[in-house]
């Protein structure tokens, strides 16, 4: 019944037959985007992971490029953390750029502020983020904002930041 059910999951996302990998990719992308891919190809090659300053917060197992039903196609990084026991994977974040990306649907200074809280263990007293003026200049993927946050007890840091589905990827940090 199991199989079944599993098999049944993997033909209702419109997946064609694949890896494991692909399967899960492609139920979690249908989720995701809100769209089944007409067809998911993943790769055992890690992409650069997500930095802040040094520290790496996010790191990808997996590139996964995704055909949508349109032919257009969407590249993600992936991390699997155990496909064969729990099937847990998850779709991390685009490795292309989006187009149809729009305005940001996030607060940036309160993200910023709440995510700078979680990586100095401090309290933020204020966070303040703006678009910088030339932002091809300041390194690639050119960053959307600078954002720069006091901590209690601490100097302020400032952070190229760019936005994310609804977070933040910091970048680097600026001196």
């Amino acid at each position: 019944m199991l199989a079944i059910t599993a098999g049944l999951l993997a033909a209702g996302c419109g997946a064609p037959a694949g890896t494991k990998l692909d399967t899960t990719v492609a139920q979690l992308a249908t989720t995701r985007i809100g769209v089944a891919p007409a067809a998911v190809r993943c790769e055992k090659k890690a992409p650069p992971p997500l930095m802040v300053g040094e520290n790496p917060i996010s790191t990808a197992t997996h590139t996964c490029t995704l055909t949508l039903p349109d032919k257009s196609t969407q590249i993600w990084a992936v991390r699997v953390l155990d496909l064969v026991t729990t099937g847990t994977v998850q779709l991390q974040y685009r490795l292309d750029d989006d187009p149809n990306a729009g305005a940001p649907s996030i607060d940036v200074d309160a993200t910023f502020g709440r995510q700078m809280a979680i990586l100095t263990g401090g309290t933020v007293i204020g966070s303040r983020c703006r678009v910088p003026a030339n932002p091809a200049k300041l390194g690639n993927p050119p960053p959307d904002h600078i954002c720069t946050a006091r901590i209690a007890g601490a100097k302020q840091r400032t952070f190229a930041v760019r936005i994310v589905g609804t977070g933040l990827q910091f970048l680097f940090e600026v001196r």
